[in-house]
């Protein structure tokens, strides 16, 4: 597991802006320490150096999240919608 970040704050849609050091792929699971799933990498926004990630969450997603760090679990492929397979950018 890769070290991605820590919550920066939640948007009004529900999505997590993590604050990073890293650019992480596309569609990558996010978990805690303890792999617990959190939910996948949207989209990666701001400039290279200091990124902002932002993720998705899974539907059974607590909100007492402020105090986690989230890691980055490597996955072959991603199933999109309609059943499409995905595969990780480089």
């Amino acid at each position: 597991m890769k070290l991605l970040g820590s919550l920066s704050h939640i948007t009004r849609s529900g999505n997590l802006v993590l604050r990073s050091k890293e650019i992480p792929s596309i569609y990558s699971l996010v978990a805690t320490k303890d792999s617990k799933k959190i939910g996948r990498v949207q989209d990666v926004i701001g400039p290279a150096s200091s990124p902002y990630i932002i993720v998705k969450p899974v539907k059974n997603f607590k909100k007492e999240l402020s105090d986690f760090e989230f890691y980055e679990l490597k996955e072959g492929r991603y199933h999109g919608k309609k059943g499409r397979v995905h595969r990780d950018m480089p």
